[in-house]
C-alpha cells in the first residue's frame, strides 16, 4: 500500500473515532441532564412525607400511602428521613394505643392529624416501656433533635404505667433533645396521667407551646410528671418557654403554673396571657 493510501485510511480511522467519541460525549451529556434534572424531583418528592396510619385496616409492612396505610404510629420511624417534614393522618374516630419510642429525627417538622378534619378526632394513647432489667419506665415517644411537633384534631392520652415503675426523667410523649423545639395543638384533648407531653433540660432545652381551640386536663399527677413540660435536668436551672393561647381551656380548676415550670417572678416565660392568667 502507498503512503499516501496509508494517509488516507489513517484519517478516515481518526475521523471515525472522533466521531464515535462525539457521539459516546452527546450520550454521557444526556445522562448527566438528565440526572441533574431528576435531582430537584427528587428533593421535593422527599421533602415532605405524607403517611397513613389506620388500626383497622393497615399493616406495618405496607407502604404508608392512602390506600396501603400503616397499621401503627411507631412504623412511621424506618420512613422518616433527616431534616423533612413527615405529615402523618390518623383515621378518624379510631385509638391508636402506643408505647415507647415512636419517632426520632434532627431538624425534623412533624405534623400528626386526623385524616379527616370534619370528622370525629383520633385517640393517641401512649405510654412508656418498661424496662425489666432496670425495673423503670422509660423511653420517650418522640425524640427530636431540633424542629417542631403539632398536633391537630388529635386527642392525647399519656400515661405512666400502671405497674408501680418509677417513670424516668425522659420519659414523656415528645423530648426534646439539646435543642429548641416547638409544639402545636389544634382542636386537641391533652389528657396527663403522671405523664408529661414534653420533657426538656433546662439550661439546654428551649420550649414553645401553642395551643388553640383546645383543653387540658390532669387524671393524676403523683409523682411530679403529670405536666405540659417537665424539667429533666437541673432543677436550679429554667426551661426558657414561650407560651401562647387561644381560646383553650384548662379543666378542673388548673393554672397554667400547674402545668408549666414557671418561675415564681414570670421570668421564663414569654406568653400572652396576663400575668395573673398563669
Amino acid at each position: 500500500m502507498s503512503l499516501e493510501s496509508q494517509i488516507t485510511a489513517l484519517v478516515s480511522a481518526a475521523n471515525k473515532l472522533t466521531s464515535e467519541v462525539a457521539n459516546k460525549m452527546k450520550g454521557i451529556d444526556r445522562k448527566v441532564d438528565e440526572a441533574v434534572a431528576s435531582v430537584p424531583k427528587a428533593i421535593r418528592d422527599n421533602a415532605t412525607a405524607h403517611i397513613f396510619v389506620d388500626t383497622e385496616t393497615g399493616s406495618d409492612t405496607n407502604n404508608g400511602t392512602s390506600g396501603s396505610p400503616l397499621k401503627t404510629i411507631a412504623a412511621v420511624n424506618k420512613l422518616i428521613v433527616p431534616g423533612t417534614s413527615v405529615n402523618i393522618y390518623l383515621a378518624n374516630g379510631q385509638t391508636f394505643e402506643e408505647s415507647g419510642r415512636l419517632l426520632a429525627g434532627t431538624n425534623n417538622s412533624v405534623l400528626i392529624r386526623a385524616r379527616a378534619l370534619d370528622g370525629p378526632n383520633p385517640v393517641l394513647k401512649w405510654q412508656p416501656d418498661f424496662d425489666p432489667d432496670a425495673g423503670v419506665n422509660k423511653n420517650s415517644g418522640i425524640l427530636l433533635t431540633q424542629g417542631n411537633v403539632t398536633f391537630v384534631q388529635v386527642d392525647m392520652n399519656i400515661s405512666n404505667r400502671d405497674n408501680g415503675a418509677e417513670l424516668t426523667s425522659q420519659a414523656g410523649l415528645v423530648q426534646s433533645n439539646l435543642g429548641k423545639l416547638d409544639i402545636f395543638i389544634r382542636g386537641s384533648h391533652v389528657a396527663l396521667n403522671n405523664a408529661p407531653l414534653v420533657t426538656a433540660y433546662a439550661g439546654y432545652d428551649a420550649t414553645d407551646l401553642h395551643f388553640n381551640t383546645s383543653s387540658v386536663s390532669v387524671t393524676a399527677n403523683d409523682n411530679g410528671h403529670g405536666m405540659l413540660v417537665y424539667n429533666r435536668g437541673n432543677t436550679s436551672l429554667s426551661i426558657q418557654m414561650r407560651l401562647s393561647v387561644n381560646a383553650t381551656s384548662l379543666l378542673g380548676q388548673l393554672k397554667w403554673r400547674d402545668l408549666l415550670p414557671i418561675k415564681a417572678d414570670n421570668s421564663n416565660i414569654l406568653t400572652n396571657l396576663d400575668g395573673t392568667a398563669l
